[in-house]
This record gives structure tokens, sequence and C-alpha cells, in this order.
């Protein structure tokens, strides 16, 4: 009896999942990504990841590229006081 009642629930969530996934969306001919309606779909937007995490070019820094190594070295530079206020207005900006 638990079995039976163990493969309906299987068996209807199954029946959805392949409900849900048999739907249109965009997908690739070759090289190409094609829309629903089989018209080439250009993909637009912008990236912002990364976004303000330091790297070493933005400091010029030749060996130290980063995150952990830069709040490092401006920390024996500057003392982490003085670390700490500079990443709170480099965020801030």
């Amino acid at each position: 009896m638990k079995f039976k009642s163990i493969f309906c629930t299987f068996l209807f969530a199954f029946t959805i999942a392949t409900n849900i996934y048999s739907q249109k969306f965009i997908a690739t001919q070759g090289k190409e990504i094609v829309g629903v309606d089989g018209k080439p779909f250009l993909i637009k937007g912008t990236n912002l990841g990364n976004w303000l995490v330091p790297e070493g070019y933005m400091f010029k820094f030749t060996n130290i590229n980063s995150p952990r190594l830069i709040s490092q070295t401006i920390a024996e530079l500057i003392g982490p006081d003085a670390t700490k206020a500079f990443w709170k207005k480099y965020l801030d900006v």
C-alpha cells in the first residue's frame, strides 16, 4: 500500500514536470539562438557582476591581484582603522 502511494506521487510529479518542460522556450539551431517564433534571438543586457570588487589593475599593483591580498596590503600600508574607513568610502561611491 505504501509503495502504491509513493509510486502515484512520483507519477503525478513526473506528469507535472513534463508538462512544465514541454512549453516552448528559446533554443539553439546550430550556432544560432532562436526564439519561440523561430527567428534569431538577440541577447541584450548589462553585466554588473564583480562590480566594485577590487582588482590589482585598479590600484596599479602588479603582483597583488586578489581582493584579499589588496585589502591586506592596504591594511599593512595605512593600518586597520584607516583601511576600514577606506573600504567604507570606496563602497559608498
